[in-house]
């Protein structure tokens, strides 16, 4: 069906030999995309999906979702980036128009916030599908959303095993997309967050860990989203569904295992933290003493001035680069994190347990969030979290891309 599915869309096809007619072929096609809601479509002759993706907009559905946000001014495109070792990862962008802008670019800003999804794991691939509030919340705003479909998913048929037993490639794909997003001048990285939920919050946990670990290589986000994700690998198999999760993850029981497996456990990823190092700490910046110092050469001479410039304290700080973090006061991303109480598949633990090695490892707690919705029941995000998100991304990417 590739043929025949827009970027951004699926298309599912049932021959009506399935049903009554065993002659038949005619066909039901069902699509769902980002920007479209779920749609079910009869085409009398399938000779005719070849034709569907060029006429989609003139046959009409037996029945369709209603639309729950305005897509009109919305596009949605396919990109790909290298990751460290080569690999071309593809991923999926949702912006605005180029005459339909976020409101911070109209009044002077040059980038939009924009939010990248991660999952990565159980072979489980990120499909488009119809989301009312990512469409209300976000992309009517003029913000930009990117699904990054990272090894460990199953876009492709070698996706999951080129992960399976090495997580590191995952982090890297993740960061990959990061970086080419700000290449491409989508967006800077001051206003850039990631978001993950189950698994995906494992994939965001480790990045965050490896910023905090690795210094300015790795600190690619302002902002970051866990939500009830798996955190602790050590005892993971313990609590609720976790022991059906082993063939994925290993046995942490297991010594040789688990020393492979604690390189990307979050929870311990961030006790490797170094707090001795001044990067890891709020105030990293070194203690200056300034004096006076006389330079031959005369900066009224233009061709003078060129060389002199190279060397000139006050200048060369005009050339740093500020659109990394780690030129500012507080170069660390903002971190919510989020938990269901009654969650019947991933245990609140993973989550509080995090928080509570964030803020007390790295005494960041300015920057460290935490919501458990002690209301909601089974691994399902309920509105109010998924509102929660939203807000918390908004203002916390309501910040200047400095340049």
């Amino acid at each position: 069906t590739g043929s025949c599915a827009p970027v951004g869309e699926t298309v599912h096809i049932l021959n009506e030999n399935n049903f009554d007619d065993q002659n038949s072929n005619a066909v039901f096609v069902i699509r769902e995309g980002y920007l479209t809601p779920e749609t079910l479509t009869y085409l009398p002759d399938a000779a005719e999906l070849a034709l569907l993706r060029a006429t989609a907009s003139s046959l009409p559905p037996l029945y369709s979702q209603p639309h729950t946000f305005d897509s009109t001014n919305l596009v949605c495109e396919q990109h790909f980036c290298t990751s460290r070792d080569g690999t071309r990862v593809p991923y999926t962008l949702l912006r605005p128009t180029s005459n339909h802008t976020h409101t911070s670019i109209q009044h002077g800003q040059s980038h939009p916030p924009t939010l990248i999804q991660f999952y990565g794991g159980f072979g489980t691939s990120l499909l488009p599908a119809y989301s009312t509030s990512l469409g209300r919340c976000w992309l009517s705003d003029g913000n930009i959303h990117i699904i990054g479909h990272i090894r460990g998913g199953g876009e492709y048929p070698h996706w999951h095993t080129a992960a399976l037993h090495n997580r590191t490639v995952s982090l890297e794909d993740a960061e990959a997309i990061a970086r080419d997003i700000v290449a491409r001048n989508v967006t800077c990285v001051t206003r850039l967050a990631c978001t993950g939920k189950s698994h995906g919050g494992y994939t965001v946990g480790n990045l965050l860990g490896r910023s905090l670990n690795e210094g300015s290589a790795s600190q690619l986000f302002g902002a970051m989203v866990i939500q009830d994700g798996v955190l602790d690998m050590q005892k993971y198999h313990r609590h609720l569904a976790g022991s059906s999760w082993m063939g994925e993850y290993g046995n942490p029981d297991d010594p040789e295992e688990w020393q492979d497996m604690r390189r990307t456990s979050p929870y311990h990823v961030l006790g490797d933290v170094d707090q001795t190092t001044p990067t890891r700490t709020r105030d990293w910046r070194p203690k200056v003493l300034v004096t006076a110092v006389t330079r031959d050469g005369n900066p009224d001479d233009p061709e003078e001035w060129q060389d002199i410039r190279r060397t000139s304290p006050y200048h060369v700080l005009g050339d740093v680069d500020q659109t990394t973090p780690t030129r500012t006061r507080d170069w660390r991303p903002k971190v919510l994190v989020t938990a269901v109480t009654r969650d019947d598949r991933v245990h609140p633990l993973h989550s509080r347990k995090f928080v509570a090695r964030l803020n007390d490892r790295l005494a960041v707690a300015k920057d460290v969030y935490y919501w458990e919705d002690v209301n909601g029941s089974g691994h399902r995000t309920s509105s109010d979290t998924e509102a929660l998100k939203y807000a918390f991304l908004k203002r916390m990417l309501n910040v200047t891309c400095e340049k």
